[in-house]
């Protein structure tokens, strides 16, 4: 698994890439067909942010008519305002005619622990995993059941674009911050969870999300890893959802700050080394270099940071992935 290029960096000369481990417990193939849309049903996290939510509730209410998601279950990870706004926005959706409901959380505990208990909820074959701010085409389902009709596998992924267009979603595209690198035979190591499609026999095989990862950041490498002994992740091209991003620095700074923590996390769990290397931009021009020179900055402080509550947690005999 090629961490360096997953995470968008370019190596030195002579610098060995990080490697997963190469020999991974011995396991068994839970590859299944998707076969109709009744088989899946959406989860959808989300904290502090209903407008992102109404946007993709709005999207899978235009996903084209009679190839619908059994259901859509938005699980409201501790917003400040207890929930309400997700509710509003789940109630406008399903008097629009999407089959959606709301399982608010009174406290916070991280898009891994939202996501497993949408799952707890669900009953179907197939998880499909969306982030508030996520607009999947209008002909996904489609898609994705022409392919699963043929190809087995434990989970689906496809391309995920910046949407609406500026600054930062143009260098989030060049650098494709939400794009695992497939392989020539479409298949792929791991996923992004802002769009990607499971199979509930191989998730719950393989325990879900790890919840020790509070952020998010990295929760969705350690799933992927997890479940390839299981079977093939696929990947897609015409299962293409546009992701929301907010244009600002504080933003910006605040996303590879919280990637870099999970970097720590993810390398401490693995046992690899996952120290933050240069960022060089794919677009060589001043905005971009100057962008990709603050997102290594934040990279590393995201970085200390884990290392210091790691330490902290340690001292009291605990950890950060205790």
């Amino acid at each position: 698994m090629r961490i360096a290029q997953e995470m968008n960096y370019k190596l030195p000369a002579g610098v060995p890439r990080w490697q997963l481990p190469l020999t991974l417990p011995p396991s068994y193939s839970i590859e299944q067909h998707l076969y109709s849309a009744a088989d899946l049903t959406v989860i959808i996290p989300v904290k502090d942010d209903p407008a992102g939510l109404s946007e993709t509730l709005y999207a899978l209410n235009e996903l084209h008519a009679g190839v619908r998601p059994a259901r859509v279950i938005v699980v409201d990870d501790g917003s400040s305002d207890a929930g309400l706004g997700a509710s509003a926005e789940v109630r406008k959706a399903s008097e629009a005619g999407l089959v959606v409901e709301a399982c608010v959380q009174g406290v916070n505990r991280g898009p891994a622990a939202a996501r497993n208990r949408g799952a707890e909820l669900a009953s179907t074959q197939w998880l499909w995993f969306l982030d508030a701010g996520v607009r999947p085409d209008t002909d996904y389902l489609e898609a994705i059941t022409d392919h699963g009709h043929v190809c087995p596998a434990v989970a689906w992924t496809g391309p995920i674009t910046s949407d609406p267009t500026g600054l930062f979603a143009s260098y989030y595209t060049a650098q494709s911050t939400l794009s695992p690198p497939a392989q020539p035979d479409g298949q792929l190591d791991g996923f992004v969870t802002a769009s990607v499609v499971i199979n509930r026999a191989a998730f719950e095989a393989v325990g879900g999300f790890d919840e020790r990862f509070r952020r998010a950041a990295c929760e969705d490498l350690d799933l992927g890893l997890r479940l390839r002994p299981h079977g093939k992740i696929r990947y897609a091209a015409d299962l293409l959802v546009r992701h929301r991003f907010r244009e600002d620095e504080q933003d910006f700074r605040r996303r590879f700050r919280r990637y870099g923590f999970g970097f720590f996390q993810f390398g401490a769990k693995w046992q690899q080394n996952m120290e933050p290397w240069p960022v060089v931009a794919r677009i060589d021009d001043p905005v971009h270099r100057q962008l990709a020179g603050m997102q290594y900055e934040e990279l590393w402080n995201g970085w200390r940071e884990a290392q210091a509550v790691d330490e902290a947690a340690k001292s009291e005999g605990a950890g950060l992935l205790s």
